[in-house]
This record gives structure tokens, sequence and C-alpha cells, in this order.
């Protein structure tokens, strides 16, 4: 019987932020995959797999008026919930009927973030009440509706944190990401594993036997030919193949002269 390879993930909708990929990653090591998306692409596309959340991350001011408008629309259709991290967060406000200007302060620096009693059941859950976090205020609310509530403030009383718990959507206009934010990573926990309910099984032993089952799949009783640089890449994908397939792989190594020493001798042992 096949094994079932299914497993729970986090889509990341990408705005264009320099900590995108610092955010999959971090999703990674709590066990559940990920995957990044252009903040353009078709809905169908990224729901045919079912997500069980959405991450939006980057610039959203790099967006005209109609784009918001469209991707409002499309993100009221969806019943999995939405974290907004940054910018995105003028998004989700408008989603939910409230309005945002943009705030005299505008520069990342670490602030001390105070948790109030209504996020403490959700993204700040098992958190203490105050934590220094890397913030860059873009925005500050200027109307927000009776659903949207303000779930951690700054010092100086701007909203750090929102949240619709019925709709399942959350903002955070810091980011959980970098290591300038202190818990962080059980921040996104909390969002990834209390919220979204998904279970942690992307582990190293699951990514190769899948992986191992793939090629299987797609070879079948074929042969592959893989070239070797000695680099991690080709090594990797080719100690997968020849895990999946054995002897039907055959790779090609070519020794350029710019490899270290013995290092010719040591990928050939891996394949004996």
């Amino acid at each position: 019987m096949e094994k079932d390879f299914t497993c729970d993930w986090i889509a990341i909708l990408d705005f264009g932020s320099p900590y995108t990929q610092l955010i999959a990653r971090r999703i990674r090591e709590l066990k559940v995959y990920s995957e990044i998306y252009p903040h353009n692409i078709a809905f169908s596309e990224l729901l045919k797999n079912n997500p069980r959340g959405i991450i939006l991350s980057g610039n959203a001011d790099n967006l005209n008026n109609e784009q918001v408008h469209h991707l409002v629309q499309q993100l009221s259709t969806l019943d999995v919930p939405i974290l907004g991290i940054g910018q995105p967060i003028k998004i989700l406000i408008e989603m939910c009927g409230g309005e945002v200007e943009y705030s005299k302060i505008n520069e990342y620096k670490n602030t001390l973030v105070n948790v109030l009693p209504e996020g403490k059941n959700d993204l700040f859950y098992q958190l203490p009440d105050a934590i220094n976090a890397w913030i860059c205020p873009d925005y500050t609310t200027k109307n927000i509706p009776s659903n949207l509530k303000i779930i951690a403030v700054t010092e100086k009383k701007i909203a750090a944190a929102f949240s619709d718990s019925e709709k399942r959507i959350y903002g955070l206009q810091f980011h959980p990401e970098v290591e300038q934010t202190e818990f962080g990573q059980h921040i996104l926990s909390n969002f990834v594993k209390g919220i979204c309910h998904c279970i942690p099984k992307w582990t190293e032993k699951f990514f190769i036997e899948k992986t191992v089952q793939d090629i299987r799949k797609e070879v079948e009783d074929g042969k592959v030919v893989a070239g070797i640089s000695g680099g991690i890449d080709s090594l990797v994908a080719a100690l997968l193949t020849y895990k999946a397939i054995g002897d039907r792989l055959h790779g090609i190594f070519i020794n350029t002269g710019l490899m270290r020493k013995d290092e010719e001798e040591e990928i050939r042992k891996l394949f004996i």
C-alpha cells in the first residue's frame, strides 16, 4: 500500500519583501510546509492544493486602488485563516471595513509592544504581557469596525496587531520572523498550529520519503542520466534519485581540476 504523503501547508503571498523567504523558513522550522507565491497569482491556482492558511508579506504600497480592491474581493471569499505581516495589513483592515492612514513614524526599530487581553487567546497565546519587536509602523488605524479588535499596541499607543477572530483574520505591524523580535517563532506557531491547526509532519525524513516516491512515479521502469558537479544541489538530487531507483541512475562526474583535494574520491564513494 502506497504511503500517504499529503501534509498541511501554508501559502505565502509575496508583495515584495526581503523577509518573505525568512518567513517561509521559519514556518518550515515548525515542521509545517510553506510555499511562496506572487501576490497576483490566480486564487484558483493557489487554492487547488488546499492551504490551511495564508500569510501576506511585503510592500502593499506598490498596488494601486484597483489592485487592492481586487485582492480584497478575492481574500473575502476564502475560508482559511489569513495573517498579514507589515504593509499588507492595510488590505486586511480595508477588507474588514476599516480605514488606515500613513504613520509619521516610518523606520524600523526595536519597540516594546504591549499585548492586550483580547490577544491572549490566539496570536499571543501563552506569551508575556509585553515583548520587544522589530517594527515599522507604516499605518495608524483611522476607522476600526466593531468586529476588528486591536490586540497589541506600542508604547505610543499605535496599533501593533489586530484580529477579527470570527473571520480568522490577523495582522501584525511588526516582523515575528526576525531575530530582533522576542517570541516571534512562538507567534508564528500560534498562527500555524493553533489557528490554522496544521499538523507538524514536514521533517527531513518525510521530505526524503516523499521525494523518493515522487521520483519512482516519474521514472517508472526507465533510467536516469544525472550530471554531478560536486556541489550540494546536484549531489543531493543524485543521492535521492539513487535511493529511489538504484543502479538505474547513471551519474556523470567530470573533474574540472577545480575540486578540493580528494573530493573526487569522496564523491565516488557516495555511490559505491
